[in-house]
């Protein structure tokens, strides 16, 4: 590879395992690639068995793993707009994985929370990923894992916000 930074994923690969202290960042970045690519795989999968859509399952780990969630709020975390919003809830509601409720502190509006339905398809693919990590990441590691998500998140969400046209 004559660019470190231009990561390319061939589909099917998988990224090379090193001695401790050998892996470059290329390395690093080429399998966070790979996992990128086969979460979307997952998530893909998931969504086409429930008889949903990506986006959907996306609120529905949002609306499960939040309180007092709005339509708004979910439309912001997924970049929607109100109509596509509205479309998402709908499509949710008539799959059962959703409902509306009355929002008691604002009258002009309604939270969203799962149905018995949504909060099982939540569970049972959140285990998922649980089994995943248990399987791929060994316990004395979660502490420098968590470490890694929580800096690359704040990172990358910095990187976003400056390149954030609206702001």
């Amino acid at each position: 590879m004559t660019d470190a930074y231009a990561i390319e994923e061939t589909p099917g690969d998988a990224p090379q395992l090193h001695a401790v202290g050998e892996a470059t960042i290329a390395d690093v970045m080429n399998a966070f690639v790979v996992l990128r690519s086969k979460n979307a795989k997952l998530v893909g999968n998931l969504a086409a068995s429930a008889g949903i859509t990506t986006t959907d399952v996306r609120a529905l780990f949002y609306v499960g793993g939040n309180d007092d969630v709005t339509p708004k709020k979910v439309a912001e975390y997924l970049g929607l707009t109100t109509g596509a919003m509205t479309s998402l809830v709908d499509r949710n509601e008539a799959a059962g994985f959703m409902q509306r409720t009355n929002n008691p502190t604002d009258r002009r509006s309604f939270l969203l929370e799962l149905t018995d339905a949504g909060r099982d398809l939540v569970k049972r693919n959140g285990q998922t990923y649980a089994d995943a990590f248990s399987a791929a990441v060994a316990p004395a590691d979660y502490d420098a894992v968590h470490r890694a998500f929580v800096g690359l998140s704040e990172h990358l969400g910095a990187a976003a916000d400056e390149l954030d046209p609206k702001a």
